[in-house]
Order: C-alpha cells, then structure tokens, then sequence
C-alpha cells in the first residue's frame, strides 16, 4: 500500500471489527443534549477520549466531552463495547461562551497535556478556522490559514474558498507531535465540484508544521463518486476524517455517504503524501498538471465486516486511534454524528483492532 521503502511508513495489514455500541436516544448528560459528535481524539497521559459536537450552540453551549471507551473482546460485538461520559467542557473565546451559530467544530486533536486543536467548519460567515485551546477551553489561538481557503463572492456567487458544510471536518497530529493536518471535506470553489454520482472530488490536505503551526505543504486527495444510487437518487460522498499512521505522510482516510433509501457507506482508505505533488500556494489546481495522494481501500465497514447502515453503521465522522491492544495491534474508535436527529440516526462508537506493520 503507501508509502516508500526505508522512510518510517506504516501500513496497514489487518482490521478487525471488536464491537459497538449504540447510545440510547435522548441521552444527556451534566444537563446537556449528546448529539452531533463529529470528532475524536486520544490522551494517553488520561487514558480518556476527548469527543467534540457539532453543536452551533443551540442545544448547550459549543463542547466537547470526556469519555472512556471499554472493550471485553470475549463478548458479543453488540454488548462487547461500554462507553462512559466523564465530563463536558464548554469553549470559550474572549473569556465568553461561544454564542448561537457562531462555531460548527467538526475535528478535535489532543496535542500535550496542556494543549487541544480543534477544527471549525464555519462561523456565521462560513468562514473555517483551526483553533488553539488552553487548559481551560479558552481558543488561545487561530491558525493562519491561506487566503484562497476564504470564501469569495462576486455579488451573490460565491467564486472561491470552501463551500458551505463542506471545509474542515477532519484534524490529525502526527505521532511525533511537529505536522498538524487538515483537510475539507470536498474540493475548494475553484478547483472544482463536489462528488456526484459520475465523478469524485479533489480535497486539499493543508498542513500546518511545528513549532509554530504555520502553513506548510498542501497536498490533493481524491474524494470517490457516490458510491450508491443513481444521479435522481441524490446523496453526497466526502472526507470525513483522517489519522496519521506515521511522520512520513500515511494516513488512514474516512470517506462517509449517504444516499436516501440505502443509507451510508463507510470507507477507510490508506493515503499517502509520497510522491504527490505539493500545492501550497496553489489558488486553483483546476487545468493544472498534479498527482494526487496515493489511495488504497482497507475496509467498507458494510461489505467487510458485515455491518448494517441505519443500524450500526451511521453518519461517522470521528475517528481516534487509542491505546496498544497487548497483541500489539491498535485499538480504532469510530463516532457518529446523529444531526441531534435521534429519531432517525443514531450516536454509535464502533471499536476496530487494526494491525499496522513497516513498510520494509
């Protein structure tokens, strides 16, 4: 699969599905609505989980939560799985709670013990953003961003910078802590549409480099056509969510349909930066000679492992890799998001084992 031999790329070898679990609907906690849950990440200092909603401040103030994730590998896949809220932390900018509408936080990373990343979709003027938190949630921080990410308009048409809902659903760290990663979720204005049923879309993949997290290289990922359906079907395919696999570009990539009447497709595909080309500084890659990041399919979370879309499989869109399972494979948590739509998804945590080995 990706990457290149002698470089420190991982690749993976295996995925095996360890269990779910399905949050019963209505589910609150510390006097908060669960629901939206679009990001996840990892403190090993912890051993907890930090998982951000996409709560535009209209249920409960914008926050992210603090769980653990249990998992009894002798169980079933249905009752294998315990997932437990410790904790709701609420951000603030300014010292204020972030007001209706004003934040859509789609991608959350842990960076040390005193520091959190988390990705903004948009604000009230769709205007994306990554941000910096302290120990007390407060942004200490916004990442510059490059300017053709912002969306432009001539009169009423929007000519470039992300389209509406469809920026920054995803935020990686590489394991050495020094490339932070984000990408949209489809392609910019002005390179381009976003997926249909015929065609796919190109995301940019901007990385942001230590030890000042400035923008770095910009790479294009190849977001697939919608992979159920016809045309008169509508439905969407996008990139959800990434993780970095290594430090030297490999990245495990989470594309997420849905389509009325089937439901969604879950895919993760190994991605790599080798060898593509970097396009920072790029306004538009449209009519302009590239390569792409490289793609390989690892698992379809319905054809592979036998799970079923509108019962457990749903809107994912976080994804986190935990802790060393004792055999040495990693434990991989998947989240949806429910659109605080209760009555029709579902808040799901699906848990994967997955094997990761050199590429020699």
């Amino acid at each position: 699969m990706a990457g290149a031999m002698g470089d420190g790329s991982m690749t993976v070898t295996g995925v095996q599905l360890l269990g779910y679990e399905v949050l019963q609907d209505g589910t609150y906690f510390d006097d908060t609505l669960v629901g939206g849950l679009s990001g996840m990440t990892y403190d090993p200092i912890n051993d907890v989980y930090y998982v951000i909603s996409d709560d535009k401040s209209e249920e409960a103030p914008a926050r992210y939560y603090t769980i653990s994730v249990g998992v009894d590998p002798t169980k079933d896949a249905d009752k294998s799985v315990t997932v437990d809220f410790k904790d709701v932390t609420f951000l603030r900018n300014h010292g204020h709670l972030y007001p209706e509408g004003s934040i859509d936080l789609e991608g959350i990373e842990w960076f040390s013990m005193n520091k959190l990343f988390v990705s903004n979709e948009r604000d009230q003027n769709n205007v994306p953003s990554v941000l910096r938190l302290n120990p007390n949630a407060r942004v200490d921080r916004s990442l510059k961003l490059p300017s053709y990410y912002l969306p432009a308009y001539d009169g009423e048409d929007q000519v470039s910078g992300v389209y509406t809902n469809l920026a920054f659903e995803s935020l990686t760290l590489t394991p050495d802590h020094t490339t932070l990663v984000t990408a949209t979720e489809s392609s910019l204005v002005q390179d381009g549409m976003y997926s249909t049923h015929s065609e796919g879309s190109n995301s940019r993949v901007l990385e942001f480099s230590a030890p000042g997290f400035q923008p770095a290289h910009e790479y294009v990922y190849p977001v697939g056509p919608i992979p159920k359906g016809v045309e008169a079907d509508g439905g969407d395919n996008g990139l959800s969510e990434m993780v970095a696999l290594d430090n030297a570009g490999t990245f495990l990539a989470m594309e997420r349909s849905y389509v009325g009447g089937f439901g969604n497709t879950i895919r993760l595909y190994e991605t790599s930066t080798a060898g593509a080309t970097d396009v920072s500084g790029w306004f538009t890659i449209a009519g302009k000679t590239y390569t792409s990041m490289s793609k390989d399919l690892v698992v379809d979370l319905e054809t592979d492992l036998g799970l079923v879309p509108g019962e457990t499989i749903d809107n994912m869109e976080g994804m986190a890799f935990g802790p060393t399972l004792p055999d040495g494979r990693r434990l991989l948590v998947l989240v949806s998001d429910d659109n605080f739509n209760p009555k029709y998804q579902n808040t799901l945590f699906i848990v994967l084992a997955v094997a990761l080995e050199p590429v020699n």
